[in-house]
């Protein structure tokens, strides 16, 4: 992780290990929606921190997580995930419920982890138009390990004009 950008994201980045979607419904005062804007199963290449193989479908799942009430988008989700490693009923949550991933595993009370693997600016006009933002935009990648072993590997865009000062004042560990 580059020092510069640790120092310049929105702390709760660094130290959060719930479902974000409960953080943003604390942080904003607001319900949030989750829209899915793709999944799809697709064969990928080996990836050393998903730890999947060669012809393991793997879902790919992106998402956009916006306010309710003021449409705001707080957050633009990637994430590859091993069907392998999911009970049947998380995975029928995952394909036919407009909802995230951490609300499903919390509602199927999986012993899940995350392990922070990067945080990172991004400087991309695509993501700056999806997010509705001309300011900064902070990535987090975390693998997510259900009962020790690696099932999810999900990279979190957040645009920093919504987090500078909110973040900081909110208690996130309740």
């Amino acid at each position: 992780m580059n020092n510069t950008t640790v120092s310049n994201c929105p702390h709760f980045i660094l130290n959060y290990n719930d479902s974000v979607t409960a953080l943003l419904v604390r942080l904003f005062n607001e319900p949030i929606e989750v829209s899915i804007l793709n999944q799809q199963y697709q064969k990928i290449l080996p990836n050393k921190q998903l730890d999947n193989k060669h012809d393991e479908p793997i879902l790919c799942r992106t998402a956009l997580l916006f306010g309710a009430h003021s449409k705001t988008k707080y957050l633009y989700a990637q994430s590859l995930i091993r069907k392998q490693q999911l009970n049947s009923n998380m995975l029928d949550a995952l394909l036919h419920k407009k909802a995230a991933i951490g609300s499903i595993l919390n509602q199927y009370g999986l012993n899940a982890t995350r392990e922070l693997l990067d945080i990172q600016s991004v400087d991309s006009a695509t993501l700056r138009l999806l997010l509705n933002t001309e300011d900064r935009i902070t990535a987090r990648v975390y693998r997510l390990d259900i009962d020790q072993i690696a099932a999810m590997l999900i990279t979190e865009y957040y645009p920093n004009e919504h987090y500078q000062g909110v973040a900081d004042n909110a208690t996130i560990n309740d």
